[in-house]
């Protein structure tokens, strides 16, 4: 999450932040992937909503993370990503399968 208020003169937001995938997230991505072919089709939906809104998606109490829940469909799952943000970028840190 950005260090900085929404409404600061110092809050520049793009409109549609650039998406970087940590090491951590790839790894795991690879894993989940095994197992389910549409994988890639769920992350894009959810990866263009959180680059354009990811102040819509809910903060980890305690945490630096916030976190986006996709809705499983016919065969795709549903995923839990945990990511921060800037004005400029959103960093996803981890991904797996949701059981909310």
């Amino acid at each position: 999450m950005s260090n900085e208020p929404e409404n600061s003169g110092a809050w520049f937001t793009s409109p549609n932040r650039r998406i970087i995938r940590e090491p951590l997230f790839e790894q795991q991505l690879k894993g989940l992937a095994l197992s389910h072919k549409r994988i890639e089709e769920v992350l894009a939906g959810i990866e263009e909503s959180i680059g354009k809104y990811p102040e819509f998606f809910h903060p980890i109490p305690g945490e630096k993370y916030c976190v986006a829940l996709t809705n499983p469909y016919p065969n795709a799952p549903a995923l839990r990503i945990l990511f921060t943000y800037t004005p400029t970028e959103v960093r996803l840190h981890a991904i797996e399968f949701s059981r909310d």
